[in-house]
C-alpha cells in the first residue's frame, strides 16, 4: 500500500517518478483469516451449547417421568388412565419440542453449506432463538422477533450471516448481565433488508462508539478479544451490506445489519 507519494520532477519540470512507502499487509492478512476461524468455532460453540440444553432438558423431563411411573408400577400401585394419559400427553410435548429443535438444527446446518442462495432473515433469527432460547433464558433475558416471515429476502451464505446474528445476539446478553429484554427487528424495503439488534443493556460510552468496529479493539478488558465485530462487519460487507449502531450508556443499544434485499 502506497501512501503520502510525492511526485518528482526533472529539470524541465515533468513528470519523472515519486516517492512514497509501501507496506506489506501479508501477515496482517493472514491473522484475519486465522481469526476469522476462530470466531466461526466460537459461534459454533455458542449454538452447541444452547443445543445441547434445550434437548436435554425435555429429555431428562421425560426420563424422570417415566422413571416414576415405572417405580410406582413396581410397587403395585395402581394409576389411573386419566394419569397416564395426562403424562402421556406431557411426554409428546417434551418430545414434539425436541423434534422441533432437531428440525431447526437440520435446516440451520443444511443451509450453512449452501454458500450462495436467497435466505429469509426472519426465518434465521427464528431458528437461532430456538437453539438459544434456554441460553437466554437462563441469563433473565426476554427475547422477541418482529417480522413478517417471507416478507424479504436477502442472497449470501446463512451459515455466515448466522455467525454474524450470533456474535450481536451474544452480545446483547454480555450487556445485561442482571437480565434484560433482546428485541430483533425485521423490516424491508424497496432496496434493502434490515435486521435491528436492540438490548436493554449497559449501553456503550461514545468514545468507544466510535471504536468499536476496530480490528482487535474492546470495551470488555480481559473477557474480549476485539475481533468480534470487526469480523461481523467484514461478513456483512462481503455480502454487499453494513452495520450500523446506536447506543446510550445505561439505556441499551441497537445494531442494525442493512442488507441488499434479493431480486427474487
Amino acid at each position: 500500500i502506497y501512501d503520502e507519494r510525492v511526485v518528482m520532477l526533472d529539470h524541465l519540470g515533468e513528470h519523472a517518478g515519486f516517492t512514497g512507502y509501501m507496506q506489506d499487509m501479508t501477515q496482517r492478512s493472514r491473522v484475519r483469516t486465522i481469526l476469522k476461524e476462530q470466531e466461526t468455532q466460537a459461534a459454533v460453540g455458542r449454538l452447541a451449547a444452547g443445543i445441547v440444553h434445550e434437548i436435554v432438558n425435555p429429555i431428562s423431563g421425560v426420563q424422570q417421568y417415566l422413571d416414576a411411573m415405572l417405580k410406582r408400577f413396581d410397587q403395585g400401585e395402581t394409576i389411573p388412565p386419566s394419569e397416564l394419559r395426562r403424562g402421556a400427553s406431557v411426554m409428546r410435548d417434551a418430545l414434539q419440542r425436541t423434534s422441533d429443535l432437531i428440525g431447526n438444527l437440520r435446516s440451520f446446518t443444511r443451509s450453512a453449506i449452501r454458500p450462495v442462495e436467497n435466505i429469509d432473515p426472519l426465518a434465521l433469527i427464528d431458528d437461532l432463538r430456538s437453539l438459544m432460547r434456554h441460553n437466554l433464558h437462563r441469563h433473565g433475558i426476554e427475547f422477541e422477533v418482529v417480522g413478517e416471515a417471507g416478507s424479504a429476502a436477502v442472497k449470501g451464505d446463512a451459515g455466515r450471516l448466522a455467525q454474524v446474528f450470533l456474535n450481536l445476539i451474544a452480545n446483547a446478553r454480555e450487556a445485561m448481565p442482571d437480565g434484560g429484554r433482546l428485541s430483533v427487528d425485521v423490516r424491508a424495503d424497496n432496496s434493502t433488508v434490515q435486521v435491528r439488534f436492540t438490548d436493554t443493556g449497559v449501553g456503550i460510552a461514545k468514545a468507544d462508539l466510535e471504536r468499536i468496529f476496530e480490528f482487535l479493539y474492546t470495551t470488555k478488558g480481559d473477557q474480549g478479544t476485539g475481533y468480534g465485530l470487526s469480523i461481523s462487519r467484514d461478513i456483512v460487507a462481503e455480502h454487499g451490506g453494513r452495520i450500523a449502531v446506536e447506543s446510550e450508556p445505561g439505556r441499551g443499544s441497537t445494531f442494525t445489519v442493512i442488507l441488499p434485499r434479493s431480486a427474487a
